[in-house]
This record gives structure tokens, sequence and C-alpha cells, in this order.
């Protein structure tokens, strides 16, 4: 039944149902009623019976087309080649990968004006072009990584460049010679080693940093900083005060001030003073700058030698002065009975006996006299210092 057979259906249905009411509100007689309703009954099933010729119309035959068969292409055969021990290079220079793989090859089937007698060269040069692109970007410590990425690369198939095979591989291995495997090791060991003590040297310095600068900048603050680790210890600050002082004057490389000096043990000022009685003014240079001996040096443990490089450096002696003054002092050094001291100066000083000889004879008359050299040398013995000479003007 269609659409249109339902509404008229309802259309014949309705219009019986209101003749019904229609008649017994009239008060027809049953018989007339039964009639109506045959008769709307009758005309419904007509009106049916018309709509349903007219929808009936010939249908048309249709010509079904199947599609043509889908031949198969013809597989090409697929063939295998094996590489072995190829180097590859890496990011760094002079190091090296080794690369082994599988390749797999096919021929394209296009055809090719001039054929290649041996494709499987070409898929074996297309396969290493690709890999080395690859390992070039890589450092030769990631020698695992650039296995997983050459066996995921070298997976795609892709045509060599004259698109003659296609190629791709499986089974790719890579690994680095044992030289430079050591080498690697030794290197990525010093690295690390190379950031811990440059770590530590940096906690040093800070260290130190802070003790020169914060703690031991004076006695006040030495005594601050042992406080804040002692609070309740004041008696013991106060004993070490004497201490705190010798140790920041000597973190400075300074004596210890007057106002702690009368805090030092009685050993300590006594070695001070006698350092300080170690040196001398002898004399002074036309600049006016005083030269200063160091008395020290003449003690039993130091040689001829060392006792006359020492007054040439305190003279400031140049290299000729050096010479004369030398073949003076080996001279005076001989008449004493010391020859083997003598003779020990002059080889230092390589001088000439015949020519300082004659030159010390002509200078005699300019040397100091035997009086002023005595003074001199009671005050070396002394540990004190002479008196200062006076030009010859004066």
């Amino acid at each position: 039944m269609t659409s249109r057979n339902k509404i008229v259906a309802a259309i014949v249905a309705a219009s019986t149902i209101v003749l019904i009411v229609v008649g017994v509100g009239l008060m027809w007689p049953a018989w007339v009623t039964i009639v109506v309703f045959l008769v709307c009954c009758a005309v419904g099933t007509l009106v049916s019976l018309a709509l349903s010729r007219g929808d009936r119309r010939p249908v048309s035959e249709q010509t079904i087309v199947l599609p043509p068969p889908v031949v198969p292409e013809p597989q090409q055969v697929v063939q295998t080649a094996i590489i072995e021990g190829v180097n590859l290079a890496s990011a760094w220079p002079d190091y090296e990968f080794i690369f082994h793989a599988v390749i797999y090859w096919r021929s394209t089937g296009v055809p090719m004006t001039t054929p290649h007698v041996r494709p499987n060269a070409l898929a074996t040069d297309a396969i290493i072009r690709r890999a080395a692109r690859v390992a070039a970007a890589e450092p030769p410590d990631m020698v695992i990584r650039l296995q997983h990425r050459l066996n995921e690369v070298l997976g795609v198939v892709e045509a060599d460049p004259s698109r003659r095979v296609e190629a791709w591989a499986d089974q790719v291995r890579t690994a680095l010679l044992d030289d430079d495997a050591a080498r690697l090791r030794t290197l990525s060991n010093i690295r690390k080693n190379k950031a811990v003590w440059e770590h530590e040297r940096r906690y040093e310095c800070d260290r130190r940093r802070y003790l020169a600068e914060d703690v031991l900048k004076s006695t006040g603050s030495a005594l601050v900083w042992w406080l804040s680790r002692n609070e309740t210890d004041i008696n013991g600050a106060v004993n070490l005060i004497g201490t705190m002082a010798r140790l920041t004057a000597a973190a400075k490389d300074e004596d210890v001030p007057e106002l702690f000096r009368h805090l030092l043990p009685p050993s300590v000022l006594q070695a001070a003073e006698a350092e300080r009685s170690r040196f001398a003014t002898i004399g002074s240079d036309g600049a006016g700058q005083p030269y200063t001996l160091d008395f020290g040096l003449f003690n039993g443990s130091r040689s001829a030698v060392d006792v006359v490089t020492a007054l040439m450096g305190a003279l400031n002696l140049d290299d000729e002065q050096r010479a004369q003054f030398a073949a003076r002092v080996a001279m005076d050094i001989e008449v004493t009975g010391h020859m083997e001291a003598a003779e020990q100066v002059r080889r230092r000083f390589d001088v000439i006996t015949d020519e300082f000889a004659a030159d010390a004879e002509s200078t005699s008359a300019s040397e100091p006299a035997e009086d002023d050299v005595l003074t001199y040398t009671e005050h070396a013995e002394a540990g004190t210092s002479a008196p200062a000479t006076q030009d010859a003007d004066d």
C-alpha cells in the first residue's frame, strides 16, 4: 500500500464515521445507516483500485556492465646482497663506523637505453650512500643509536639515482674499531674528571676567597667567625686573640699590628726581631735608592760563590762590573789562603787572572781603606746595619 492509498483509506473511514454519527443524530432507520456504510466502503475500494492501476508502469530492462578483469602485474624477483665492513665517516674527524647489512633489491622494470650489467652494484651503492648521509650526522660515541636509525631509514624501499633498481636493507649492524672505542672511553673519563675537578676548584676558590676576604680580613672578623661557631666559649676567644692576629697577618703577608704585638709569645717576638736585624743598608746609588744586604747570607751554610753573588745583586752591578768585582774578591780570598774558594769564584764569573790583576793594581788607590773594610766586617758578624757611606765630594 502506497502513501496515496493510505490517505484515501483514511478519508473514506473519516467520511463513514461522520455519516454514521449524523444518521444516529437524525435517528435514521437502521437499514439506512447500514446502506450508507456499505456505500462508503465501496467508494473507498474503487478509488484505491484506480490509484493502484495508475502507479503501475512498465519496468525497463537495464543492462549491467561488468568491469574488465584486473590483470596483475608481473612481480619482479627480489634478490639479496651482503655488505660487510664498510667504513662510514662520523661527525668527528678521523672516527669511522663499521657498517654491515643485508641488501634486498629488485628491478624497477623501467626500460633503459643503456642497461647495467651489474644491477646489484647499483643497489649496494644506493644503500651505502643513504647510510653515509645518516652516519655523517652522528658522533662516534652514539654507535648503537646509529644502528637503530639505519634500520629505520634503510627499511624504506627507494630507487637508486638511475631509477634502474629499488633497494632496501635489513639486519643493519654498526660498530667501532677497538682502538677508537678505547680512545672514546678515555676521552669520556677525562671530560668527567675535568668537570669534577672544575667544580672542586671553584669550590676551593670560593672557600679561599671567603676566608681571605671575610674571615681573615682582620683580627676582629676572625674572632667573630670563631665565636659564631663557639658562642658560649668567650674565654677561649679571648685566649685566641694573639693567635688570630698572627693568622690574619700571615694571610695578608703583613706584620702583626702593634695593637696585638704584646700578645705574641716571647719566642715569636725574638724571632721577628732577629729577622729584621738580618737586613741592613750598606749604601745608596746616585738616585738615592738604598742598597739593602741580607747578612744571613754570610752564615756557614753559604759558599763563597753564593755570598759574592748576593753582594753583586745587592749592589746592582752590570756584567762588566761583576767580572771586575769577582776578580778583586777572588784575589782577596786568595790572600787569606783559601785558594779553592778563590778559584771557585773565578770559574763562576769567568775571571781572567792576568787581565784583572793588572786592572786591580791600577785601581788600588780607589779601594776602601782597611778601617772601612773592618767596619763592614764587624757589622756583618754582629748582624747590625753598617753606617751609610758618604759621597766622595764630602
